[in-house]
């Protein structure tokens, strides 16, 4: 492995670590909606939208992360969906749609619809 290689792993790592911590302030480390616990999937969901005015306004999620982290940034209006079920909340806020179930298969190591 290059030492370009070993740093991106590196900080890659690094990501992971601060983005589980901010996970663990908001919630319990699984989705909301159908339970999946794979930190890969899981993500910062806002309860009632504009979540991508708040990114835009922070340049980003990785300045979100930290000010969680830092405390400047109250968690309760915050929940953890895997991004399947985030993605339906969207659709589910914005056009009222209500018909999909995810749920999550651990054993199965995938999501089934």
């Amino acid at each position: 492995m290059s030492r370009s290689e070993e740093i991106k792993l590196r900080r890659r790592k690094a990501y992971a670590a601060k983005k589980r911590h901010a996970h663990e302030k908001v919630g319990e480390i699984s989705c909301v909606r159908c339970g999946c616990t794979d930190d890969r999937f899981l993500q910062i969901n806002h309860k009632e939208g504009g979540g991508g005015k708040e990114l835009r306004r922070m340049n980003g999620g990785d300045r979100m992360i930290n000010e969680i982290l830092a405390g400047r940034r109250k968690v309760d209006d915050l929940e953890l969906t895997c991004a399947p079920c985030n993605a339906i909340h969207h659709f589910e806020r914005v056009y009222g749609l209500q018909a999909w179930i995810i749920k999550w298969c651990p054993t199965e190591d995938r999501i089934s619809l």
